[in-house]
């Protein structure tokens, strides 16, 4: 069941840093403007490349804790096995 979780965080993770990727790849291909309304094209692109980095951010912390959920898990059956073994 850890094991479970721990790869659903890191493909969640994954895929919310994707969609930061993809993001960020059509602000940067995305045709040159004049204006916003009521801003500049300057402030309103980097707001959004600001809100993307961190996403892209959330979906690499993501990825790390399923890491960790990962090798607790590990870490934990290697006890288990080591207790098995020192009872038999």
């Amino acid at each position: 069941m850890i094991d479970l979780a721990s790869l659903l965080l890191v493909c969640v993770g994954g895929v919310v840093y994707l969609v930061a990727y993809f993001g960020m790849e059509e602000l940067r291909r995305r045709p040159h403007e004049e204006f916003v309304p009521a801003e500049t094209v300057f402030f309103g692109r980097t707001r959004e490349l600001t809100r993307l980095t961190r996403v892209s951010y959330v979906g690499l912390g993501l990825c790390g804790v399923g890491v960790l959920v990962a090798l607790s898990a590990a870490a934990h059956a290697h006890i288990i096995a080591r207790k098995d073994d020192v009872i038999a």
